[in-house]
């Protein structure tokens, strides 16, 4: 049957050929090129030329950057041509919306990323270790720059000499850029390099900050001298406008009926009232970002006094939206740092740890995600690296951070087969796994960030501990390095992306489905071999009634395209799970199973795993918490895998793993809390905001009761972060 069915095509195929009849407009490709990595202050360009029409049509391209980080400064450069520019000055994840357009019309989008490093003091440099003056070079982590190989060129006007490797200005043999002119034109001065100074420049032009007058020019003694108010259709200086009523000028009480006047919300403003609604000079169809509907307005206050609480609103278009999937959350200066409990980066020495079995240092075992000289190495089959007690009393939070290298020797050696990490809360009485990584499976270096179940708070005996099992040869060898123990502030801001918890009332199959093969639909899940729910595989500690069964050889149940588009940069980003062991087979078959994720179709990388000689703690706390590195935040999609590699059958009722519980959820901790809202009436919300840290705040919001959410980033006409300032 499968024969005929393929002859069947290939008739198909040749007679369509044969008859060479044009066929329809076929879309073109959108290819946004790869994601890229950069620094602030860095330019870099992505580069659509790989995009393709398959009707052979010239293509135009248009570039737009639709989530940047919070208080980031929209700089994008030839925006409508194949190689856009982008100069991004904020940390984190900047997205850019690539659209080619064929000529007749049909179009195809794709998204690129650029992840944006710097160094704040006090900030995790990647490595697990906080960025301290001595480590952080022009605003970049020294771990992420390249020390001294650019000196200042003693020259005033090009600024400090910095290290960007792969920007676009830097030297391609060097990676030295120049820091740029101290004097930009905006501040009516021109640098002169033989006073090393900078000079007024009169009639240059400037922005005096008003976007109701234009021609600003600069005055002989440097200030930016206001030009004339702007002009609408009627003639009058009145730019009629949301930048404060009919006039853009607050002051006068002559403005439309029923509209508020000032520069934030206006919910009667149209974009078909002939009215030139955000001062930029066009009206209705004519104005290329018009925005009257869809769009989400905060309204925080002037000042909040440390410790007390003030009222915040968030004004959407329309009334009768869902309080509950309003989020809010302050700027990435705002965060709550971890606190190191208890780590060694091994460069110098295996201080903190008991050692069993071949365990030593080795330049081999360093890091490719960190700096450093040398890394832990594990050899053959019984090595064991254990923690000394670790006192977390007074943390309700706790973390396990580290990275590892489970083939580290592949192509000389057969790969470890398994590596194994564990915890104790009770000083080594009873152990329970983390991560069981085994058979080449982790083919590279990767970090690991586990969020320790709630029995390791508050506890003085908690034991960390790596050991190897069932090497078949002395030279099988696994790599660890910069193990940190990390006490995490508690998240003052959560949302759930996605929930599976198996039960049937979220549309998941009926129990009954266990006999034979079956197909199990976990969003767009996908399955082999042996899948279904039972009542054995529910958490015991959890509200429901089953749970997910993986059975037999090589079986797989896999989550696709989970949305991360709209997660804040610095989030943490959350998968959360119950993982237990049941019967695997024992040796030789040794079988395990595992749960992977990817961001943007990426490599593979694990969160967990269990199975031979391995316990999970199923009676008090069996949730498996793992922090996403970030390169899955703003990516737009996750994929989620479980999988039983190397079971030796699928007999119905043996060597299966229970899985229940999933959830993907973003989490910040911040010094500023604001409350759940509620309903006030007329597209109004309101919920109180209190912080215990004085200073500036930019408060954000997302509403994520639409698709896709609305956010407050500046994407949206009136939506960027409202200002607040925190007083003592």
């Amino acid at each position: 049957m499968k024969r005929f069915g393929l002859y069947l095509l290939m008739a198909i195929l040749l007679a369509a050929c044969a008859d060479e009849v044009p066929g329809p407009n076929r879309p073109p490709v959108a290819r946004a090129g790869q994601d890229l990595d950069t620094v602030i202050g860095a330019r870099v360009q992505l580069d659509a030329g790989s995009s393709y029409d398959p009707d052979g049509d010239p293509l135009g391209f248009v570039w737009q950057l639709v989530a940047v980080p919070a208080g980031g400064d929209w700089v994008l450069t030839d925006a409508q041509q194949a190689k856009v520019v982008l100069s991004p000055d904020k940390t984190g994840v900047w997205l850019l919306r690539l659209t080619v357009t064929d000529l007749a019309g049909a179009r195809a989008t794709d998204v690129a990323a650029v992840s944006v490093f710097g160094c704040l003091a006090d900030e995790d440099c990647g490595d697990g270790f906080l960025c301290t003056d001595d480590r952080c070079v022009a605003g970049v982590c020294a771990s992420t720059v390249n020390q001294g190989l650019c000196p200042d060129d003693g020259l005033f006007c090009n600024g400090q000499e910095l290290c960007r490797p792969g920007d676009l200005d830097a030297d391609a043999v060097t990676g030295c850029l120049a820091g740029g002119n101290p004097c930009p034109p905006s501040d009516c001065a021109e640098c002169d390099e033989p006073s090393a100074s900078c000079r007024p420049t009169p009639g240059l032009a400037c922005d005096d900050g008003d976007v109701c007058t234009q021609g600003d020019l600069c005055s002989e003694d440097g200030n930016c001298t206001p030009g004339p108010d702007r002009k609408d259709s009627d003639g009058d200086s009145h730019s009629d406008s949301l930048c404060g009523g009919d006039d853009c000028d607050d002051s006068d009480a002559d403005v439309h009926p029923g509209v508020t006047e000032g520069p934030v919300c206006d919910l009667a403003a149209s974009c078909f009232d002939q009215l030139d609604n955000d001062c930029d000079g066009a009206t209705d169809g004519a104005d290329g970002d018009c925005q009257s509907a869809g769009f989400i307005c905060v309204q925080g206050p002037e000042s909040v006094t440390v410790g007390s609480q003030a009222a915040l609103t968030v004004r959407l278009d329309a009334a009768g939206y869902d309080p509950a999937n309003i989020v809010c959350y302050t700027d990435d200066t705002r965060l709550r740092l971890p606190t190191r409990l208890f780590g060694n980066d091994f460069d110098s020495n295996l201080a903190g740890f008991d050692l069993s079995g071949d365990v030593f240092r080795d330049w081999q075992a360093q890091s490719s995600l960190s700096s450093g000289s040398e890394g832990a190495v594990l050899w053959g089959a019984q090595a064991s690296m254990e923690s000394q007690t670790i006192d977390t009393t007074g943390y309700t939070r706790i973390g396990l951070r580290y990275s590892a290298n489970a083939t580290l020797f592949e192509g000389l050696f057969d790969p470890l087969e398994f590596l194994i990490t564990e915890y104790s809360y009770d000083g080594g009485v009873q152990w329970f796994v983390l991560d069981m990584v085994g058979d080449g499976i982790l083919e590279e270096w990767q970090w690991y960030t586990h969020i320790l179940p709630e029995s390791c708070a508050n506890v003085s005996e908690l034991k960390i501990r790596f050991r190897t099992l069932a090497a078949d040869s002395n030279e099988d060898a696994a790599a660890i390095d910069d193990v940190s123990v990390l006490a995490y502030p508690e998240p003052t801001v959560s949302r759930t992306l996605y929930r599976n918890h198996f039960e049937v009332s979220e549309g998941n199959s009926q129990a009954d489905i266990c006999v034979g093969k079956t197909v199990l639909l976990f969003d767009d899940f996908s399955s082999y071999s042996k899948t279904c729910l039972v009542g054995e595989a529910q958490n015991p500690v959890s509200a429901g009634s089953q749970g997910l069964r993986l059975a037999g050889s090589d079986t797989v149940a896999r989550a696709n395209d989970l949305d991360t588009r709209y997660v804040p940069t610095s989030s943490q980003l959350l998968a959360s799970f119950v993982f237990l062991s049941a019967n695997l087979p024992p040796p030789p078959d040794e079988a395990y199973a595992h749960v992977l994720y990817r961001a943007q179709d990426q490599n593979w990388h694990r969160m967990a795993g269990v199975g031979l000689d391995t316990m999970v703690d199923s009676t008090q706390d069996p949730l498996v918490r793992f922090l996403l590195d970030p390169d899955a935040l703003g990516q737009g999609d996750v994929d989620v895998t479980v999988w039983i590699p190397g079971a030796a059958d699928d007999v119905e009722d043996q060597h299966q793993v229970f899985f229940d519980d999933f959830e993907l959820s973003w989490t910040r901790a911040s010094h500023d809390e604001i409350g759940d809202f509620s309903d006030v009436g007329e597209g109004s919300y309101v919920a109180t905001l209190q912080s215990d840290l004085a200073g500036p705040a930019q408060v954000t919001c997302i509403y994520y009761g639409v698709d896709p959410p609305l956010i407050t980033d500046g994407s949206n006409h009136n939506s960027g972060p409202a200002p607040v300032e925190v007083v003592p």
